[in-house]
């Protein structure tokens, strides 16, 4: 999960996705992208999962703030320099955000229309977790507004995503099939 979490990462700011539709379609085009370097990586929900995304964001040179209900463990700080923040802080520094959380009660649409304006018009949203974490229809104005860069989405209220959805319109968005975690390796583990 945590190599589609990078790889979506660096898909959403460099459009890699858009550049290949458009050779795909004769098109040559050059969008200027978004280096990684520098730039801040927010990981919501640091267990296995969130730990491991948080150590390839550091791994791109990336500075990581966390956010979790439980202390982040040691290693992990001494590791990547992790950072413990609220979730809203979170999104007000993050440029890439991470949903590695479970759902819960708790957790269900906890990011909507004000966590998506804190993100802000740079930030870029990934979700491998569930998509019940996320407000959809939140999303798709938000995307529809340019409130936030764009989305790499593996997971979504309601599977399989109908093709008319809207969030298959947006030249912004990633859109994946629950497959994050598909490898010969999990798998056979």
């Amino acid at each position: 999960v945590a190599d589609v979490v990078t790889g979506y990462a660096i898909m959403l700011t460099r459009g890699l996705h858009r550049i290949d539709n458009a050779v795909r379609e004769g098109e040559w085009i050059c969008p200027r992208g978004v280096s990684l370097a520098g730039k801040t990586f927010g990981v919501i929900g640091v267990g296995d999962i969130g730990s491991t995304v948080a150590r390839r964001a550091h791994a791109l040179g990336m500075d990581v703030v966390g956010s979790d209900v439980v202390p982040i463990p040691d290693d992990l700080v001494a590791d990547t320099g992790i950072e413990r923040v609220d979730q809203d802080e979170l999104l007000d520094r993050a440029d890439v955000v991470s949903l590695n959380c479970a759902l819960t009660p708790e957790t269900r649409g906890m990011i909507g229309e004000a966590e998506l304006e804190r993100l802000g018009t740079d930030g870029y949203l990934i979700n491998t977790a569930r998509g019940e974490l996320v407000d959809q229809d939140a999303l798709v104005d938000a995307l529809e507004t340019s409130t936030i860069a764009g989305a790499a989405l593996d997971v979504f209220q309601e599977e399989p995503l109908p093709s008319d959805d809207p969030l298959t319109e947006f030249d912004s968005v990633i859109l994946g099939s629950h497959n994050a975690q598909n490898t010969e390796e999990a798998v056979s583990r």
